[in-house]
């Protein structure tokens, strides 16, 4: 069986191929047995010696490499050049061999007048073996008459064909490298002339640098293939496009950022008219300035439209590749979605400001503690300096356990009655909704709720065993309200002066979440009520979470609300 590139016979049409990239190489260049034959010299008198007028040879020259220039694929070279020299030559034997990758052995790509039974044995030669593979090996010209034809150990396979006139050429790279061999015989000649060897060392260049340019194309081809497979395999969103707005490869990333698919984006147009909207019409003469004047690598950031509606923020960077094998001229460009990153620097720097600025207040805070309590409680301003600072210090824990995304009501009630921890349940009831204070809000209710603790502990219902304490909180409509009522204590009086706590628990928790705070000494014991807008107190989302909790109830209660106890 003949591999698919050995062609035996036959003659199919095949399409022109652009004459690029090809030359007629100058005389110093042709083999030294092609320079100073001006006419025909027979190495034999052989009366079947075709001549040829220089004149003639130069027009078959001329054939041989338009056919070269012309061939689709380099399995045709071989056939064309020995169709045009078969007949100059009298020859009716050809072999084409290509030296195979690892540069070891022969391989055939092409004969004619080989017998199916022989041609077995002539598909793959080892270098030195038979004539082809000497010419091969020594990367010299082997020539042989009748006489050799029948005495060399190495003309066996061309005997066997009955030649009687056998000329082969080692195909040469540029540089030196061997592609392959060229050989013709004759079996109706018994030499060929020197002149004859000559010419065919001179189309054997050109079939030589005919197979190179092939194999330039095809590693540029195979690079190119390969580059594409990389663009789209890459992790960031990548996009090749040409000097024609031809979109040639985007990548799975771009494709899954963007949401469109491949067969949407086309061409750079497509991309720009579904990416951009209405800044389309600018985006593309961006582009087409890029495309147009080549400059160094662009970098640019622009929002994009996702198939989905989405807006997000891309960074790009845009850069001339060179020219490919066809001429066209490509672009790279390379994506990153910036968003979550500059929604995250954003962040940074409005934490940054926020820690400047909560840090002062906190100074000042503290500043403002230590004044009032050193001025109205001077006989044991450490003590109460400190659990106060103490109280502050538990606030800034539950915030910053929370990231400063609110604290918990609960979580804050229970952390400033840490020192009652045991009553809780007995002496003292925690109820009220799952909510978020804010972190103003937090503050000031987290050293209210101190204040009150402290003098519960000291002279309200929770110096005796028998007192109680209720801490409520809750939401009607779009007010918050938070109390602690104090029940079964000592009896309450109104304070002859008043102190920083008394400043704290009212003036203090009012002015921060911007309401009002009712405080009764009734005989009974202390009752404490803060109230304001629920938007003043509460984290942003919160009314939204209770109005939506509200909807599910509204069909038993008939109105959203959720009250203190």
């Amino acid at each position: 069986m003949l591999p698919p590139s050995v062609e035996e016979g036959g003659n199919s049409a095949q399409p022109l191929r652009p004459a690029q990239h090809f030359k007629f190489p100058p005389r110093s260049h042709w083999p030294r047995e092609a320079r100073g034959y001006e006419d025909t010299v027979p190495l034999h008198e052989d009366k079947g010696a075709v001549t040829q007028p220089l004149h003639e040879r130069q027009a078959m020259l001329l054939e041989v490499t338009s056919d070269l220039i012309r061939a689709s694929a380099p399995d045709e070279l071989g056939r064309m050049t020995f169709e045009r020299v078969s007949s100059a030559f009298g020859a009716d034997i050809c072999f084409n061999y290509r030296l195979d990758p690892p540069g070891h052995r022969l391989r055939l790509v092409f004969a004619r007048g080989i017998p199916p039974e022989q041609l077995e044995a002539a598909q793959s030669l080892e270098l030195g073996q038979v004539f082809c593979g000497t010419a091969a090996g020594g990367r010299e010209v082997v020539v042989a008459d009748k006489q050799r034809i029948a005495s060399d150990p190495n003309g066996s396979l061309v005997r066997e064909l009955g030649a009687t006139a056998y000329a082969c050429y080692p195909l040469k790279a540029s540089d030196g490298r061997l592609l392959g061999t060229f050989a013709v015989a004759s079996a109706t000649r018994e030499g060929f002339t020197a002149d004859e060897v000559a010419w065919l060392g001179t189309i054997t260049n050109f079939l030589a640098q005919a197979w190179e340019r092939f194999e330039a194309e095809q590693g540029l081809r195979a690079s190119e293939e390969r580059f594409r497979s990389s663009v789209l395999h890459s992790p960031l969103p990548t996009l090749l496009h040409d000097d024609r707005e031809q979109v040639l490869a985007v990548s799975q990333s771009w494709l899954e950022g963007s949401g469109y698919s491949s067969e949407e984006l086309r061409c750079i147009e497509d991309w720009t008219a579904r990416a951009y909207g209405e800044h389309s019409d600018q985006v593309l003469e961006y582009i087409r300035r890029i495309i147009s004047t080549e400059p160094q690598a662009q970098r640019t950031e622009m929002m994009i439209r996702t198939k989905d509606g989405r807006e997000r923020l891309w960074s790009f960077v845009g850069s001339a590749l060179g020219t490919q094998s066809d001429g066209r001229r490509l672009f790279l460009c390379v994506a990153q979605d910036m968003t979550e990153q500059k929604a995250h620097e954003e962040q940074v720097r409005f934490l940054m400001r926020e820690v400047n600025h909560r840090a002062k207040n906190m100074l000042s805070l503290v500043q403002a503690i230590a004044r009032q309590t050193a001025a109205r409680e001077p006989e044991d301003f450490i003590g109460r300096f400190t659990e106060r600072i103490r109280a502050l210090a538990a606030n800034q824990d539950l915030l910053v356990r929370n990231e400063w995304q609110g604290v918990d009501v609960e979580e804050l009630v229970r952390a400033q009655l840490a020192y009652f921890a045991d009553f809780v349940g007995s002496q003292i009831a925690v109820r009220g909704p799952k909510l978020r204070l804010n972190a103003s809000a937090a503050q000031a209710i987290g050293l209210a709720l101190h204040e009150l603790a402290t003098n519960a502990g000291k002279y309200g219902a929770l110096s005796t065993d028998v007192g109680h304490v209720e801490v409520g909180w809750g939401v009607d409509g779009d007010i918050f309200a938070m109390s602690w009522i104090e029940r079964n204590g000592p009896p309450v009086r109104h304070p002859e002066r008043h102190g920083f706590g008394s400043t704290v628990i009212d003036s203090m928790a009012k002015l921060s979440v911007g309401g009002e705070v009712e405080l009764n000494y009734a005989t009974s014991g202390l009752m404490w009520r803060l109230t304001c807008l629920a938007a003043k107190a509460l984290e942003p989302g919160e009314m939204s979470q209770i109005l939506a909790e509200g909807e599910i109830d509204q069909t038993s209660t008939g109105k959203v609300r959720i009250t203190a106890p």
